[in-house]
Formats: structure tokens, C-alpha cells, sequence
């Protein structure tokens, strides 16, 4: 099943342990609208960058 993009946004910050990489990832997604990208164009991202963050934990920093 897809995921939809306003699914993956509420979703920040339950999954992602880090509330500094929470709030970059926040920031970088209203960026993509901002310039006018695409939604799967969007979603590829965030959820790449989710994973990462999700990786990385809460002791490092996504900067």
C-alpha cells in the first residue's frame, strides 16, 4: 500500500528518536514544496532521510 505524504509528515515525530533531526527533516520538506516539486518527488526523499535519521538515533545529529 502507498504511503501518502501527509502520512509520512504527522509521522515525524513519532519516528524519528532526535527532535533536532525531526525539525530538519520538517524544514527540508517545506523547502521541496516551496520550490514546487512534485509529491512522489517529495516522498522519495523523505522517506529516504526519515530512514537515515531513524538510523542515526538520538545521540547524532543529521547536520
Amino acid at each position: 500500500m502507498p504511503v501518502r505524504l501527509s502520512t509520512l509528515l504527522s509521522n515525524i515525530d513519532t519516528s524519528i528518536p532526535n527532535p533536532t533531526n525531526a525539525n530538519l527533516i520538517r524544514e527540508f520538506s517545506t523547502f521541496m514544496k516551496s520550490n514546487g516539486t512534485s509529491e512522489s518527488y517529495q516522498k522519495n526523499n523523505l522517506k529516504t532521510i526519515i530512514s537515515f535519521a531513524k538510523w542515526l538515533g538520538n545521540e547524532r545529529l543529521y547536520i
